[in-house]
């Protein structure tokens, strides 16, 4: 059966969008993002000492999010970062 062969790479089934400084701009794009029909978590990340706000992208919306898109939220909230990561990229104070 070729049910056990879905990809299990982090890239494509997890995304954060972000590394913003305030938690009111992050809830701004994360507003955008579902205008858009793109379903975002937020998540405040510790990050040397500070906090950074972050928005998990939810693996069924990982493929609406690609390069002009980013572009254009980068143009529209200058705070964006253009920062995407993988979750593998980010570490977690567990």
């Amino acid at each position: 059966s070729d049910a056990g062969r879905v990809s299990h790479d982090p890239d494509t089934k997890c995304l954060y969008v972000g590394g913003f400084a305030r938690q009111e701009d992050a809830r701004l794009v994360e507003q955008r993002l579902n205008s858009l029909d793109i379903q975002s978590q937020f998540q405040p990340l510790q990050t040397s000492g500070a906090t950074a706000y972050w928005l998990k992208i939810a693996p069924e919306s990982r493929r609406l999010v690609e390069a002009g898109l980013i572009s254009q939220l980068g143009q529209d909230f200058p705070q964006l970062k253009n920062q995407i990561m993988s979750c593998e990229g980010i570490a977690t104070a567990d």
